[in-house]
């Protein structure tokens, strides 16, 4: 159950339960509506707040869909898509890897991640151990580039960061790269906030 169904289920409470019995003498309304109401702005303020990043919405800058080229070494990437699909396979298959990082945008470079998933390719023998440090130089590259989304970022506080779907192609993957990306992020953020108090 939500919090808003809880919160729901406090009013409906009050109304139904508690002010039929102090009309009957059997409670204070008062007290009983002050009780409630406390309770229900203490509900309130513990209310989870997210940061939701999708393809499309405010923070979308930070998808992996978003087109944003970025350097990093000698290669130009043109979103972060591209980026992680051609780490996950060039030092196992180079061929492959430059065909994802020739895709025309973003979606292209998902299909075609998604195929070599698919066709069982090698990643990458140290991908798994790896993926986050090298998701983490993705991220910074692309942020140096493009301050701005680091402000952004360090705006959003403390807020808890969701991010919606992700690059590969079984379940068990997405969710793996999901979390990994929700570190990453919430790591430069707070790197980020420690740096602004320092100066």
């Amino acid at each position: 159950m939500s919090k808003d169904d809880v919160l729901g289920f406090v009013r409906c409470f009050k109304d139904e339960i508690l002010i039929p019995l102090a009309k009957r003498g059997k409670l204070n309304e008062k007290m009983a509506t002050k009780a409630v109401n406390l309770y229900s702005k203490q509900l309130e303020d513990k209310r989870e707040v997210k940061i939701k990043i999708s393809k499309e919405g405010p923070f979308s800058e930070f998808h992996t869909f978003y087109a944003s080229e970025f350097k990093l070494g000698e290669i130009t990437y043109p979103s972060m898509e591209h980026y992680i699909g051609y780490q996950m396979y060039v030092n196992s298959d180079s061929e492959f890897a430059t065909f994802i990082l020739q895709a025309k945008n973003a979606q292209m470079a998902h299909r075609r991640i998604k195929s070599g998933v698919e066709q069982d390719k090698r990643k990458n023998f140290n991908w798994e151990q790896e993926k986050e440090e090298t998701i983490l130089y993705g991220y910074k590259a692309l942020i140096k580039l493009h301050p701005e989304f680091l402000k952004q970022l360090v705006e959003t506080g403390t807020k808890e960061i969701v991010y919606e779907t992700v690059t590969t192609g079984s379940k068990q993957d997405e969710e793996n790269l999901k979390y990994v990306i929700v570190r990453v992020l919430n790591f430069i953020r707070k790197e980020a906030i420690q740096d602004e108090k320092k100066e």
